[in-house]
């Protein structure tokens, strides 16, 4: 089983960023000077989650849709496949933005 990332979901990892910042929502500060994002429902903790829980989702439905399955093997194998490569799509992402945020400052 191969678990590098394939040249098609390249594409996922600009939009778990774009994605990301759009849940992530407007920055506020409080009147105690703590920064809040009163426009997102998801708490900026678990915002690396729910993009894993997407991305793994959009790989394992492009390595589903790939591969000709002929059994039950193979199905678990693509899905393991996708998992992995939704993870590292994440990691990527998330690494990436937190990169960029920590050189800003």
């Amino acid at each position: 089983m191969d678990y590098i990332l394939t040249p098609s979901l390249l594409v996922v990892i600009p939009a778990l960023n774009v994605l990301g910042l759009w849940i992530k929502g407007k920055k506020t500060i409080d009147m105690f000077g703590e920064a809040t994002y009163p426009h997102s429902k998801v708490k900026p903790k678990f915002i690396p989650l729910v993009l894993f829980s997407i991305a793994v989702l959009v790989c394992i439905a492009t390595s589903l849709t790939s591969l000709e399955l002929e059994g039950w093997k193979l199905i678990l194998q693509s899905i393991t496949n996708g998992l992995m490569q939704g993870l590292i799509c994440t990691g990527v992402s998330v690494f990436g933005y937190d990169l960029v945020k920590g050189l800003a400052k």
